[in-house]
């Protein structure tokens, strides 16, 4: 949601309950940062851009939610494990860490903690069976009663 020259869009009244939220997805060191296990092309640009949303929506008093992958040293996640991804922040290590800088307003949704792959903030899969089940990000959400999300971060795809 940008106005034509790409600044975000105007994010409302403070004074009515909030509608929308934001949602920062995996703004991790693997991710944002070109030594990073798994650099998302352009990701070290990133981090003002999110800054400058997480302001806007802290402003306008919109919840702010955050994911991030969390993965055990071993699972059937990675490469080494028969899956697909090289070995990723993996939790309580610098790359699976929130960029410096990242302001944290919010809830931390944690994902791929069990060795789920957490493709999105809102569910894992099981990578030998296939099975979904939703995080808790979902609940998070709905329990805020916005009807809207503004979506900003890396590993999106």
């Amino acid at each position: 949601m940008s106005d034509p020259a790409g600044q975000p869009a105007q994010l409302g009244s403070a004074a009515a309950p909030p509608t929308t939220a934001l949602v920062v997805v995996d703004m991790q060191v693997d991710f944002g940062r070109p030594d990073g296990a798994l650099f998302v092309a352009g990701g070290d640009a990133v981090l003002p851009v999110v800054r400058d949303w997480i302001a806007r929506a802290t402003e306008a008093d919109w919840p702010v939610f955050y994911t991030q992958d969390w993965h055990p040293p071993k699972t059937p996640h990675f490469v080494i494990d028969g899956g697909l991804w090289p070995v990723h922040c993996v939790r309580d290590t610098a790359g699976a860490a929130l960029l410096p800088g990242l302001p944290v307003t919010g809830p931390v949704v944690r994902k791929g903690a069990d060795g789920r792959d957490g493709y999105s903030g809102f569910s894992v899969r099981d990578p030998r069976s296939g099975a979904v089940d939703a995080t808790e990000l979902d609940s998070l959400v709905a329990a805020t009663g916005v009807r809207e999300l503004v979506v900003v971060g890396l590993a999106g795809d």
